[in-house]
Formats: C-alpha cells, structure tokens, sequence
C-alpha cells in the first residue's frame, strides 16, 4: 500500500484568501494536515540574496588579484624587454608609439584569457550540474559578451602603470656596452 508522508501543492492567492483555503483544508480532515510554507520561502529567498551579495564579493575580490597580478606580472615583462624596448627607442621608435604597441599586446591577451576562462568555465559548470545535480546548465549567453569586456579592462588598466614604465626606458642605460 502506497503511503504519502507530504505533498507539496502551490497557490498563488493573496494571504488572507491562503490561510481560509489552509484552513478548509484541515477542517475536512482526511488524515491530512496543510500548512502554509511561507516561512520556508521567505528564508530562502534570504538565503538567496545573502549567497548573492557574497559571489559579488567574492567577484569583486578576484578581480583586484587578477589585476595586481596583471600589473606585476606586466611589469616584469617590462624589466625583461628593457633591452628591446630600448633598442626600439634607439632606432627611432617613439614612447607612445612602443607603449600602444605594448597596451594593445596585453588587451589582445586579456581577450584569449577571457574567451578560454569563459569556456572553461561554462565546461566546469556544466560537468559540475550534470554529474553532481543530474541537470543541464541553462547558459545566460549575455554574460559572455560582459565578461569579454571585463576581461579586456581589467588587462587595459593592469597594463597602465608597465606602459608608464616603457616610457621612462632610457636607451643609453639598458644598451650601455653595446
């Protein structure tokens, strides 16, 4: 004999007209007892906006490291191509012309470490659903676009203070001996 310990039923209806339908619910008795789950919902709605609040967070976060770490890592490139950036400069190339070329370099790998993180990403997530939740993951693809743009801003301000430093390269200093 099949035995049913809950049963889970939706209403859209407006409080007062909710609590009179839960409670012609209880007063015909049938062994059943309804109650209103309102409380439930409100908490995870609240769950929901707190979980919300802390992946922003946690976004905002990741996106300061990355960029220090574009910078630092940007401005060793800088110290590593001294001699070719002053060489550059030597031939005649001018600041702002080696510095362009140097931004555009680092938005142009902003942008293929944006795509392959995107991608990576909506795999992950995608084997994370399907295997840990038996669901397919329902991609927002307005997001990618976003992302993109966040990737190649964040690799455009990180590159600003090493494009600063290419302008300071003092051919005579890096090429000394030579």
């Amino acid at each position: 004999m099949n035995e049913y310990s809950i049963i889970e039923y939706s209403v859209n209806a407006d409080g007062t007209t909710l609590t009179q339908l839960v409670d012609d619910i209880n007063a015909a008795g049938a062994g059943m007892e309804a109650e209103v789950v309102r409380r439930i919902s409100q908490t995870e709605t609240g769950i929901a906006h707190t979980l919300q609040t802390l992946i922003w967070i946690v976004s905002i976060i990741i996106c300061l490291l990355t960029l220090i770490s574009i910078t630092a890592t940007l401005n060793a490139v800088v110290s590593e191509r001294a001699r070719e950036i002053g060489l550059k400069k030597a031939l005649g190339a001018v600041a702002k012309d080696v510095m362009s070329e140097f931004v555009g370099e680092s938005i142009l790998l902003g942008l293929i470490g944006g795509a392959v993180g995107v991608a990576a990403g909506i795999w992950i997530a995608n084997f994370i659903s399907t295997k840990a939740f038996a669901v397919q993951l329902d991609v927002n693809w307005w997001v990618v676009p976003i992302t993109l743009i966040f990737s190649v801003i964040i690799a455009l301000v990180g590159s600003l203070v090493p494009a600063r430093r290419i302008s300071r390269i003092n051919p005579v200093d890096v090429l000394g001996g030579e």
